[in-house]
């Protein structure tokens, strides 16, 4: 299945000051491989399971200094999905929140499709959420995981949601809850266990040693 309407914008912007090393590349598995090949990351992952329910089209939007990241520059350099339509951006300003990475994504994604927005500190997403999302998708607003009552991550924005955003010229204060609260939100149920899989972010060496139990993988990275 094909969703043409649908595309995906990865945050994979932030200067990950608290984890030390770009979080779109840590190892999303412990499994050993040779030193030929490259680890399955968070982005690998993420990337896979929007493919696997349908959708084809992702902009990911990098920190500026991932110019000059020979790690960053390999992985655009080798790409691991050829059936994914992939654009890679560069946010000139890391340190200017969420929001601008989201803005400086849209600006360069289809205006005319559904657009998710996906934090690469959060892996753990699962096609069933991203399809039920699709089948619920809000034609004014955005469309949402409902987590203990609010909305979760991902978000799926309509169109004209995405529109109304990519006029914004002033966001100086202003957070992306800021911007999605006057419009209308549909929340999705999702079961227990991916509720619980959705609310995991991970944001430190801590975080990552809590679901990835090696005590040198994110050190060796950080070193690198």
């Amino acid at each position: 299945m094909v969703l043409r309407s649908a595309q995906v914008v990865v945050l994979a912007g932030g200067a990950s000051r608290r984890m030390g090393s770009p979080k779109a590349l840590l190892p999303f598995t412990l499994e050993q491989r040779s030193a030929a090949t490259s680890p399955w990351t968070f982005l690998d992952q993420i990337l896979a399971v929007y493919r696997n329910a349908g959708i084809q089209r992702a902009t990911v939007v990098w920190p500026h200094a991932a110019r000059r990241d020979e790690r960053i520059l390999a992985f655009l350099a080798h790409p691991k999905f050829i059936s994914v339509k992939i654009q890679h951006i560069f946010h000139d300003d890391p340190l200017a929140g969420r929001l601008e990475s989201v803005l400086r994504g849209l600006t360069h994604s289809d205006k005319t499709a559904s657009t998710f927005i996906q934090d690469t500190d959060r892996p753990f997403i699962t096609g069933s959420v991203l399809v039920a999302l699709i089948a619920s998708a809000e034609e004014e607003g955005y469309t949402a995981p409902d987590v203990t009552g609010h909305a979760g991550h991902p978000i799926l924005l309509s169109p004209h949601l995405a529109s109304q955003m990519n006029k914004l010229r002033e966001t100086k204060n202003l957070t992306l809850r800021d911007v999605l609260e006057p419009h209308p939100a549909s929340l999705v149920g999702v079961s227990a266990i991916e509720r619980a899989l959705l609310e995991i972010n991970i944001n430190t060496p801590e975080d990552y040693e809590a679901y990835f139990p090696s005590s040198t993988k994110v050190k060796e990275l950080q070193e690198a």
